[in-house]
């Protein structure tokens, strides 16, 4: 313990010496009257500073999102959200989901093929977004029948409807639905609860 106090003293001796060396001063370069502040690489003095982000749990209907009911029109395919609803967990599945906290929400969704290209809709790529900027994605668990089939819709006009469910937090609220197939395909659903 000894070693390491000279070594202290030591260095703090070398520092006043360096210091003195540079002839530098306790006086500050500027009169009190003038306040330095630290600067910002992307603002002057006469632009408005930048919006603070507001928190995800503000009321967030985005432009482009839609409402349970709308359609969504993408190239090859329409999706349409039909209902949303708290979905019963069997029996086996109670005990895990309280003790993790969580809920089941199921949304119905139909899915139909606007071009002979196939396209196979799919939950993978499907999130639900909670009021903490959480993303929460299908679960297997729930009584919310039937289930959406990740079949092909290879025809113009050929349909896929059905349930898929997603865990969340039990106190979770303002949900919205994405679903991502490529960085310009997202889809926003704005569910508001």
């Amino acid at each position: 313990m000894r070693s390491s106090s000279i070594r202290a003293v030591t260095s703090l001796v070398a520092l006043a010496s360096v210091t003195a060396q540079l002839g530098c001063s306790a006086k500050p370069a500027h009169p009190e009257s003038v306040v330095i502040a630290a600067p910002i690489a992307t603002s002057s003095a006469d632009e408005p500073a930048a919006p603070v982000p507001q928190r995800a749990d503000a009321r967030r209907r985005k432009a482009g999102s839609l409402r349970i009911g709308e359609t969504a029109h993408r190239l090859g395919f329409d999706l349409t959200l039909t209902a949303m609803a708290e979905c019963e967990a069997r029996y086996y599945e109670k005990s895990a989901l309280k003790k993790a906290g969580q809920r089941l929400v199921g949304i119905e969704m139909t899915f139909e093929a606007t071009s002979d290209t196939p396209f196979t809709p799919a939950p993978y790529n499907m999130r639900l977004i909670d009021s903490e900027g959480l993303p929460h994605t299908y679960s297997f668990r729930g009584t919310c029948e039937p289930r959406l089939q990740s079949s092909t819709l290879e025809e113009t006009g050929t349909r896929s409807s059905g349930w898929v469910t997603f865990e969340v937090a039990t106190g979770s609220t303002d949900l919205e639905f994405r679903y991502e197939l490529d960085s310009d395909k997202v889809i926003e659903y704005d569910l508001g609860t």
